[in-house]
């Protein structure tokens, strides 16, 4: 179960615009995890694999209030400064949360990954920029951006307890990291006598612990 709801007001102040907004989000992704992850044969009846429901437990829901925050201000009658300012959150892949019966004992006796409760990505963003109208037919805009994903998967490697009848096995849990910044410069011109142009280029350095949740964090 996903819901959200979104809320936002905008003020105008002179030649200063504000947006600002709250965003709700409920995730409930109701898949089950091991009670006792150093006990995983609490969950699985040998030789047969089956899995018994006294030694699993439902993920727990997650509610979470994001803020987003724009300004824009008039410097000139031709010159306009922005920034933006938001938090955002969204479910980890499902492919991570979710497999069947079988294939979780399997993984646990040491054949692959386990799924686990796992929490949202979070995002910080920040963003500033300024526009520059040329003629009466064309804009120039410079933007600078930075953006943080945090709590990406990632595998974690997980040892039973000493009496525990399984090995070590791996489960996903929310670590990794990821940072991107970069700069965009864009041209617009509106249609003028049947011509109209769009034009952009950017450079963007992004740099994190893995790249995708088999990476195991490096």
């Amino acid at each position: 179960v996903f819901a959200s709801a979104y809320v936002q007001d905008k003020m105008e102040f002179g030649d200063l615009v504000l947006n600002l907004g709250l965003r709700y989000d409920y995730i409930d992704a109701d898949s089950y995890q091991l009670l006792d992850p150093s006990l995983p044969e609490l969950a699985i009846q040998p030789g047969t694999f089956a899995m018994l429901s006294d030694g699993l437990s439902h993920s727990k829901p997650v509610s979470l209030v994001t803020p987003r925050f724009g300004a824009a201000f008039s410097l000139t009658d031709r010159i306009v400064f922005h920034a933006q300012f938001a938090k955002l959150i969204q479910q980890s892949r499902l492919l991570d949360a979710y497999t069947s019966w079988r294939q979780f004992a399997l993984n646990v006796t040491g054949y692959g990954y386990v799924p686990t409760n796992l929490g949202p990505v979070r995002t910080t963003q920040y963003e500033v920029g300024i526009s520059q109208q040329l003629g009466e037919y064309a804009s120039l805009d410079l933007t600078a951006y930075y953006k943080d994903v945090y709590d990406q998967t990632k595998p974690q490697s997980v040892s039973p307890a000493s009496n525990s009848a399984i090995g070590g096995y791996f489960n996903y849990v929310n670590g990794d990291y990821t940072t991107t910044k970069g700069i965009e410069l864009s041209f617009q011109m509106r249609r003028v006598n049947r011509l109209q142009a769009n034009a952009s280029v950017s450079l963007q350095d992004g740099q994190g612990s893995g790249s995708y949740s088999f990476t195991g964090g490096r």
